[in-house]
């Protein structure tokens, strides 16, 4: 290995030289070279190395450095066009956010502001001050990190101790393995099961009361539907059930549906309509219909959001300045009724004539440039995602790719290497584009990439 030292040369030595080449921090520059060092070292303990790849030469150096600073310097995440047409996309992101709203709350985040400030008394102040229930009908409304979190902290507040009444068909299990009855022991409340899997009983709920009953909660199965031989009990029936009883009632909504989600789908509890019935409690994710930033929402009456207030829980769960000022104004435009303020929303109720129109425009930019036997624009459907409306199908446009050379695999996978990584679905041995999902300023750039690949 000796025989090799000299195309390792020592840091500080490469460091002077760097130095009189690129106008960077010195940080930068040594993380660079100390990158630039590993690489080849482990090029000759391979037995790869080869002289005229030293990336040290006289030759090679100014060149490898910068394309190491670059590595250095770029963003561990990376920008996605996706072309999946599943709108809220788990492992994207999730909800794309507003431009609009990101570059309003902007001077907000960047600088001081009166987050938790009283003007009017110079005080300390409350940061729930920004964040109004009139958008759901409410009382009252409390933000936390995500919907878990919302449950979490309903239950260990109301409940803490006491019986919480649930259906056996209820008891779901969301993405990461979270499940209902972890996170009620979590809470230390304890779980009191009614029902079967597929028939639960406004009786079993009934027989369930006792002096040691502290709340009743129900579920929406967001992510799954059950059908057949099954019977749920409605909320409203819950809802008569807790004011017999005195019992606080709990509603696990999941996805957050407001009420323009209606024109798509007639399935999913609408958060205002659920308040309207006389539910005490609902919580849900901020993130999926709503189309906002990750946060988990409670809803309801103020009583019981009062009492979650007071919890040192509620402390360690709350979300940053950049969640409420974004749900602020989130809230503020769907209230208004613009829904292009939701991204999420936005691609959800488009029409597929206006889907049309960007699918043509890509058309047009890939025609001549690439043969039109190998693409064709054609029908299909787009899903939800991010378990939510899981029986929903949304009529889309679509582009189907067939490559010359490589098969319907290796070009998604050679797409997920271009810049930006484009991220496609697989049908009937074809890649397809799914233009729901891919925004009018993203449509030039994934056709450049798509003629870089077929002309490479």
């Amino acid at each position: 290995m000796n025989e090799f030292n000299k195309f390792l040369p020592k840091v500080d030595v490469l460091i002077e030289r760097a130095e009189k080449i690129v106008s960077q921090p010195r940080y930068v520059i040594k993380e660079a070279i100390n990158l630039m060092l590993d690489d080849q070292r482990k090029s000759i303990k391979s037995n790869h190395f080869q002289k005229e790849q030293d990336k040290f030469s006289e030759r090679n150096f100014e060149k490898e450095l910068k394309i190491y600073i670059d590595k250095v310097l770029q963003l561990p995440v990376k920008r996605i066009i996706n072309a999946t047409g599943t709108v809220i996309h788990t492992n994207l992101g999730r909800a794309p956010l507003s431009e609009k709203i990101v570059d309003e709350i902007k001077p907000l985040i960047c600088n001081y502001s009166d987050l938790e400030f009283n003007l009017d008394t110079g005080l300390r102040g409350s940061r729930l001050k920004h964040i109004k229930p009139s958008l759901f009908g409410s009382e009252d409304i409390l933000v936390v990190n995500n919907n878990a979190s919302a449950c979490l902290l309903v239950l260990n507040t109301i409940a803490c101790g006491k019986e919480v009444i649930v259906s056996r068909g209820e008891l779901v299990e969301i993405g990461g393995s979270f499940r209902v009855p972890e996170i009620m022991k979590c809470s230390g409340a304890i779980l009191k099961e009614v029902g079967t899997t597929n028939k639960t009983h406004i009786y079993d709920y009934e027989r369930a009361i006792n002096d040691n009953t502290g709340l009743i909660l129900k579920v929406h199965r967001s992510n799954f539907v059950q059908k057949g031989f099954v019977k749920e009990v409605n909320t409203e029936e819950l809802i008569k059930l807790s004011l017999k009883y005195k019992i606080p009632f709990y509603f696990d909504a999941g996805s957050g549906a407001c009420g323009i989600i209606r024109q798509i789908s007639m399935d999913e509890p609408v958060i205002e309509e659920e308040i309207k019935k006389g539910v005490d409690i609902v919580s849900f994710s901020g993130d999926k219909l709503l189309g906002g930033t990750q946060a988990g929402l409670i809803v309801g009456k103020k009583v019981y959001i009062d009492e979650m207030k007071k919890n040192p829980l509620y402390r360690a769960l709350r979300p940053d300045k950049f969640t409420i000022y974004y749900l602020e104004r989130l809230f503020f435009y769907l209230k208004r009724g613009n829904y292009d303020a939701s991204p999420v929303i936005k691609m959800l109720i488009e029409p597929k004539e206006s889907i049309k129109s960007r699918a043509k425009k890509f058309v047009k930019l890939i025609t001549g440039k690439i043969h039109k036997h190998y693409f064709k624009l054609d029908i299909d459907f787009s899903t939800p995602g991010g378990g939510s409306l899981p029986e929903l199908t949304l009529e889309t446009v679509v582009l189907k790719i067939k490559h010359p050379k490589l098969s319907e695999e290796d070009l998604s996978k050679s797409l997920l290497k271009s810049n930006p990584p484009v991220v496609v679905r697989r049908k009937e041995n074809a890649c397809i584009i799914d233009f729901r999902t891919v925004g009018m300023e993203e449509i030039p750039i994934l056709a450049d990439v798509l003629i870089k690949l077929f002309n490479h």
